[in-house]
């Protein structure tokens, strides 16, 4: 995988997948959630934490969004949009709602950036351990780019 990855969304499922994909891939973009643990852990594992939203997006290449529904996602989206650049990647690991996902793929192809649904399956224990599920959707070259991301958290990823 090459790139630089962000992790929005450090919650219980999210602090696992932080953790993996820090090991994984070296490096990771990030910001804080409730709980500052979380991130002072990572911190000091090498994450590098940015102010916001857009101070994640800016830093990375593609953007793996961990949040609890459709509501926190478009007003994150909102957060994230001013920093968007043609060529980057945004997966949504949520199961936000059919309309909202619509209508975030067709906000992120106007600006030129790919864009993967990936609803995970298991839960903080198997994020933790790295061994989540992704069904994902999204296009072939999508679901090419989005793959070894996910990989990095899930034991089996599928499209």
């Amino acid at each position: 995988m090459t790139g630089r990855v962000g992790l929005i969304g450090l919650g219980a499922m999210g602090a696992g997948m932080g953790r993996n994909l820090l090991a994984k891939t070296g490096g990771l973009q990030t910001m804080a959630h409730r709980d500052r643990a979380v991130i002072e852990a990572l911190v000091a594992e090498g994450a590098t934490e940015h102010a916001d939203a857009a101070g994640v997006v800016a830093a990375s290449d593609v953007v793996v969004l961990c949040l609890p529904n459709s509501t926190v996602v478009e007003s994150v989206m909102d957060q994230m949009a001013p920093a968007l650049r043609p060529g980057q990647m945004v997966i949504d690991t949520g199961t936000s709602a059919l309309a909202s996902t619509l209508a975030l793929a067709d906000r992120l192809e106007a600006l030129g950036v790919d864009f993967a649904e990936a609803p995970l399956t298991g839960g903080a224990q198997q994020a933790a351990d790295g061994i989540l599920g992704a069904l994902v959707g999204a296009t072939p070259e999508g679901f090419a780019r989005a793959a070894p991301v996910l990989a990095s958290f899930c034991e089996r990823v599928e499209h």
